[in-house]
């Protein structure tokens, strides 16, 4: 059996829900993305809880915390739990269907939500961290490559190969 309990947090540009009971996440980001055009971006935040019916999810707390350049982080308490989503009278009539049809299957819920963060705008870094119940569980870091064009200097050039190193000899006959 999966664990009971499973918090997960994906950083994207939109999620969809489509038909089929399935969800699309568009333009996921990793833990480190170098933002190259315009001043500031947005970026939703999906938060993704697992845990089963009949489960007391009362103590659950999810949040999200940004800072820009240094500055101190602002968190952002998501929207509880809602207590009674996974009491057993609400587990839907296929789910049920399904545990009967696939032995030793307990199928969990997962509560899905997002949060949207438009117009961020930073000089050189955004960090943005997912928290569940106090601990950080996630992390993405949005920078921006510095550019000597804007430092009024012009681009350096390559560095020249150095001379006195030894040459490869290839080995291929």
């Amino acid at each position: 059996m999966i664990g009971r309990r499973q918090m997960q947090f994906i950083f994207c540009d939109d999620m969809r829900r489509e038909l089929g009971s399935k969800v699309s996440f568009m333009g996921v980001y990793g833990p480190a993305v170098e933002v190259t055009e315009g001043r500031s971006h947005g970026v939703t935040v999906v938060s993704m809880f697992q845990a089963h019916y009949g489960d007391d999810i009362s103590d659950v707390k999810v949040a999200v915390g940004v800072s820009k350049d240094g500055e101190a982080e602002k968190r952002h308490a998501l929207h509880g739990m809602p207590t009674d989503a996974l009491n057993d009278d609400k587990k839907p009539e296929s789910v049920r269907a399904l545990e009967k049809l696939v032995p030793d299957h307990e199928i969990p819920a997962i509560l899905v939500g997002t949060t949207r963060f438009d117009g961020l705008d930073y000089k050189q870094f955004c960090e943005i961290k997912g928290y569940y119940n106090g601990k950080v569980i996630a992390r993405t870091v949005f920078y921006r490559k510095p550019s000597s064009a804007s430092k009024g200097k012009s681009p350096k050039s390559p560095p020249k190969a150095d001379r006195t190193s030894p040459k490869v000899k290839s080995r291929a006959k």
